[in-house]
């Protein structure tokens, strides 16, 4: 027992000197401004005189044997995990037989103890390993001579004594924790060795315990508010929870547990659970009423900084330095999952007063937000939001008691309240003074209890309301521009020098196309162009150069009457990211970006001046997003252009707004878009220019046509064309003629040219199809997109449809533009050509012992709701194929995924017939009915009919269940 004292405490005292180099509160409660370098100092004098002490005196375990056994054992036998299972750092430990009855230490009995044994080679292994430093052979008779005089001396180490060290500055006596009473006049507060109960209004004293053996971590009422719980400890050697009788200030019970000091406190909850995390590692779970532990859950490789309690008191979550948060099952005492996603040391958790979504915050400066509404599975707690929250890392975060507010501090002192439906800022708080250490809210209009570690603490009012704010939304399509009015024919006009400035502007009526060269004596030159608008039209601004084979590379810019340039919208950056594996260049469609899962579909990324937006997220972390493209190229969005961008790079996840609209700045940065362009955004153009400019009011305005590298000379030449937009919309089908197997089909893909800024959907339906055929109608390419899929199916007994009969049907894409219906005649087929029945047939049904559905009969159809994952089977009748064959489902609404498919995608195995599959919808996804298919990868790339699927939002889901 006396060796484990003093080992123990050296061990947990050099983990104390291992946190000393930590800037965080933490810190700054463990060490109580210890140095490093004194204890290093000290402990190397001892060693280098244990040898000479103990000739000369009597063998005193502090002085001669402690630094020993640190420095040659406890770094193998200590920890959860001791080499040879040898734990020397517990009481237990010490007197159990380890190897043939033999004990560690034998008090009185250098050589029956298995210590000296190993030192002296006696026993197999000898200790300590080859490789590793040993002890001399006086150094072990040091140790055995102490065994042998009874092995006295070690149970005093068991406290942590230090030297005092004088302050050279006020004290200061911090405050860790706080907790409202239920009937919210009181509050909690916990500081270093002890903790008081005060009125919240008056700050009158009504309790004060000041006994404590460290700093109060944390402090928690009883529901009924008769009891309060405080969580502290012996950093290094202890942790330790009590619970007191509020009224009469009465200790009702004192529990020791974990190897170091409390930093977490959960509960008590509505079946008395009490649950405790601590700087070993480990969470233990307590009954609040007698104290009694009721077990260890461990799994976490760092600190357990943080735990919360579902409201039904069921599942517990944990946040811990290891940059994860943990999900556990409280009755059965098992990790049910692990939300990996932070990137740093998770600081604080919190459930929603609903349960519907946990949300935790961290040194990554981020708060994220989980859905707790997909069961008690692994894997099935999506990550909804990641919110970059401040500047620095997020310390405390709270819900206001009605759980419509979220309230968020960070080491930078800045506080924020967050609205908790989309979790978007809505204000930020005044400055702290201090580091915060705890935020509790209570009340209704909610009031926040706040404690710093400069040992201040107060009580506000949180004066906002949801939805009440002024502050702008921002936008994820641009509008579709309105056409300006303009009269008469376009006219061709020559360029007229001196136009090389903005008060030198030639003046156009518009429309026009303007002949120009760049050219200034042989060199670099700037054009200078002048026209006027009303505010709110909108033009098209082109140049055509390089298709013109002119070795000018243009760049557009739209500039205000004194040649300023004019913001077209600004990007507010909400989280950071950088390139990873590889550079890209500037037409590749796809990237590796760090935090890969905090980017959602259809985020805006700005990578230095590059704007692009995602398509489809990674299927792993070994795989690319995928931008929009178009011909294989990603497409620039807000007329920015294409560029290379190197390894490591910066980029961001951004918003775009409007300019002018107001926003609560979060620390990122703000970037400015202008209307100007290099390279037009869709590659369309070559190297040539486009902007899309709508006037921001009325006036003359300027437009300057340059060569991007600063070249010039008479063969750059260009044309400027400067129109009014006309928004609209071409529509195309990828085949004339088909050839399809009986009873089979095929997939078709309807193509769009979007026209002069026309974002929105455009519906196209087939009519008049042939008997025996069988197309999926209508399909609407979503708004954004510039494609979508269709499937043309023939029946088994189909005759041979004659050119005749396709000249009847009719194919229409419709659209809506600036409020008006838009209609226009896409060419149909030429030909539908019957073949043989393929070796394979592919079905999509919804159970895999529901029959294939008939031609004839009424469709397939599967309903999924905003944030929901269903199945579905793919049956592959063979007719002579008996390999495997990879699927894909085509159609599908963006948003919605095959999700789960592994490495291996969607495959039906040799000699097998059908797979299951998992369909996942975003949480955004509208309501919806659209037509979905199967298709093989291979044998002829056979499709199945099509299949309704439905989109349809649920009733408001009820809070997550276990078992």
């Amino acid at each position: 027992m006396c060796l484990f004292a003093m080992l123990k405490t050296w061990g947990r005292f050099l983990g104390i000197l291992q946190r000393l180099r930590r800037p965080d509160s933490r810190a700054v409660r463990a060490t109580q401004g210890w140095g490093r370098s004194l204890i290093c100092a000290l402990l190397a004098l001892t060693c280098a005189s244990s040898v000479k002490a103990a000739e000369e005196s009597s063998v005193e375990f502090a002085t001669h044997v402690q630094p020993l056994l640190t420095k040659y054992c406890l770094g193998c036998h200590s920890g959860a995990e001791p080499d040879g299972g040898m734990r020397l750092d517990q009481p237990e430990m010490l007197s159990q037989p380890f190897r043939d009855e033999l004990a560690a230490i034998v008090p009185g009995d250098a050589e029956a103890s298995l210590i000296i044994r190993l030192m002296k080679g006696m026993d197999e292994p000898k200790m300590p390993p080859e490789d590793e430093p040993a002890p001399s052979t006086e150094e072990i008779g040091l140790i055995a001579q102490w065994i042998n005089a009874g092995a006295h001396g070690a149970a005093e180490a068991m406290a942590l004594s230090t030297p005092r060290i004088e302050l050279t500055a006020p004290e200061r006596v911090p405050s860790f924790s706080s907790a409202w009473h239920p009937q919210g006049k009181r509050v909690a507060i916990g500081r270093q060795n002890r903790c008081e109960v005060v009125e919240a209004d008056t700050r009158d004293v009504v309790a004060i315990w000041d006994d404590f053996p460290g700093a109060v971590n944390r402090v928690q009422f009883s529901a009924d508010g008769s009891k309060l719980f405080c969580a502290s400890g012996q950093p290094g050697l202890y942790g330790e929870l009590r619970c007191y009788d509020v009224a009469s200030q009465a200790l009702l019970w004192q529990r020791r547990g974990h190897e170091d000091a409390i930093y977490a406190l959960a509960g008590p909850t509505v079946n008395g659970t009490l649950a405790t995390g601590s700087y070993d590692r480990t969470i233990v779970l307590w009954n609040a009423e007698s104290g009694e532990k009721l077990g260890t859950l461990t799994g976490h490789h760092g600190s357990v900084n943080a735990l919360a309690f579902h409201p039904d008191g069921r599942i517990l979550a944990s946040a811990a330095d290891d940059s994860t948060v943990k999900l556990w099952d409280v009755e059965q005492q098992s990790r049910l999952d692990t939300l990996s996603e932070p990137t740093m040391a998770q600081t604080c958790v919190s459930f929603h007063p609903s349960g519907r979504v946990l949300v935790a915050g961290g040194k990554d400066k981020r708060v994220r937000i989980w859905s707790m509404t997909g069961g008690n599975a692994e894997h099935r707690h999506p990550l909804l939001y990641t919110r970059f929250a401040h500047d620095a890392a997020v310390l405390a975060l709270a819900f206001s008691e009605a759980g419509e507010i979220l309230v968020t501090t960070a080491e930078d002192r800045t506080t924020k309240a967050w609205e908790a439906e989309t979790f978007t800022q809505l204000k930020s708080l005044p400055r702290q003074a201090d580091w915060v250490t705890s935020l509790a809210a209570a009340g209704s209009p909610p009031r926040l209890l706040t404690t710093r570690l400069d040992g201040s603490w107060s009580v506000s009012r949180l004066d906002v309301r949801v939805g009440e704010t002024e502050l702008a939304e921002p936008f994820s399509l641009l509008p579709t521009p309105k056409p300006a009015s303009l009269d008469g024919e376009t006219r061709t006009v020559e360029e007229v020098e001196p136009n090389d400035g903005a008060e030198e502007a030639q003046e156009l009526t518009l429309p026009v196309v303007v002949q120009g060269v760049l050219n200034r004596d042989g060199a670099a030159d700037e054009d200078y162009y002048a026209f006027s608008a009303s505010a709110g039209e909108s033009f098209v601004l082109e140049t055509k150069a390089s298709r013109n084979k002119s070795p000018a590379d243009t760049k557009l810019e739209v500039l205000t009457a004194a040649g300023e340039k004019i913001e077209a919208l600004q990007l507010r950056a909400i989280r950071d990211s950088y390139v990873t594996f590889r550079p890209i260049d500037s037409d590749r469609n796809g990237v590796r970006m760090h935090n890969w899962e905090e980017v959602r579909l259809n985020d805006y990324i700005y990578m230095n001046g590059e704007i692009v937006r995602v398509e489809r997220l990674p299927q792993g972390p070994d795989s690319d997003f995928q931008f929009y493209s178009l011909g294989g190229k990603r497409r620039a969005y807000f007329g920015t252009t294409g560029l290379a961008h190197a390894l490591d790079e910066p980029i961001y996840v951004v918003e775009p707004y409007r300019p002018g609209d107001e926003f609560v700045e979060n620390g990122l940065p703000v970037f400015p878009v202008y209307f100007e362009n290099d390279d037009e955004g869709t590659h369309r153009l070559g190297h040539d220019s486009r902007v899309l400019f709508t006037a921001p009011e009325t006036g003359s305005f300027r437009v300057r046509v340059s060569d991007v590298r600063r070249f010039g000379g008479a063969e750059y030449k260009y044309e400027l064309t400067v129109r009014a937009a006309q928004p609209d919309f071409q529509a195309s089908l990828s085949a004339a003629e088909l050839k399809i197997p009986r009873g089979s089909g095929t997939r078709l893909t309807i193509r769009l040219e979007r026209i002069d800024g026309f974002e929105g959907d455009v519906r196209v339906d087939f009519d008049q199809v042939p008997a025996g055929v069988k197309i999926a109608s209508p399909i609407v390419v979503q708004a954004g997109h510039w494609e979508a899929d269709t499937t043309v199916c023939v029946a088994a007994d189909a005759d041979a449809v004659s050119e005749d009969v396709l000249k009847q049907m009719t194919v229409v894409a419709t659209a809506e533009i600036n409020g008006r219906s838009v209609e226009h005649a896409v060419s149909g087929f030429k030909k539908i050509e019957l073949l043989d029945p393929a070796k394979v047939e592919l079905n999509l049904v919804v159970t895999a012992d529901q029959d294939s559905p008939a031609f004839d009969a009424a469709p397939v159809e599967l309903t999924i709701a905003p944030g929901q994952t269903i199945t579905a089977v793919l049956r592959m009748d063979r007719n002579g194929f008996n390999g495997g064959l990879k699927q894909d489902v085509l159609n599908l609404p963006h948003g919605i995924i095959v999700d789960n498919i592994g490495l291996s995608g969607i495959l039906i195995r040799e000699n097998e017939t059908e797979r299951q599959i998992f369909l996942t919808a975003s949480d955004w996804v509208a309501e919806q009915d659209r037509w979905i298919f199967g298709m093989t990868q291979g044998q002829g790339n056979q499709t199945t009919l099509p299949v309704k699927l439905k989109v349809r939002k649920p009733e408001r889901e009820k809070s997550v269940t276990i078992r």
